[in-house]
């Protein structure tokens, strides 16, 4: 049973490990050292004039449930992250 649990933690562990690298490597679409050619007009100055009035006007309000659930969710796996690794650390400290 026990060597059952520590193969579970240790693929869970992997999994969520993996699961940082991945979300790291999906956000990085763009070189950082690429430059990007970027058309400018007089009604730039007016679409970025109204994105500003857009965004001060959005957080103004309150958080969408899909926020806070998202946050809800975050701080929970975070916590179980946590646990596991402690638990793992644990497990080593004791064979080592």
């Amino acid at each position: 049973m026990a060597r059952f649990t520590i193969f579970v933690l240790c693929f869970v562990i992997f999994f969520l490990i993996g699961m940082l690298f991945g979300l790291d490597k999906q956000s990085h679409h763009f070189e950082e050292n690429a430059i990007y050619p970027i058309k400018y007009s007089e009604s730039l100055d007016i679409n970025i004039e109204k994105e500003r009035m857009h965004t001060l006007n959005t957080q103004k309000q309150s958080p969408h449930f899909t926020q806070k659930l998202a946050t809800g969710l975050e701080k929970i796996v975070t916590g179980f992250y946590e646990g596991v690794v402690q638990v793992i650390y644990q497990i080593s400290s004791l064979l080592f």
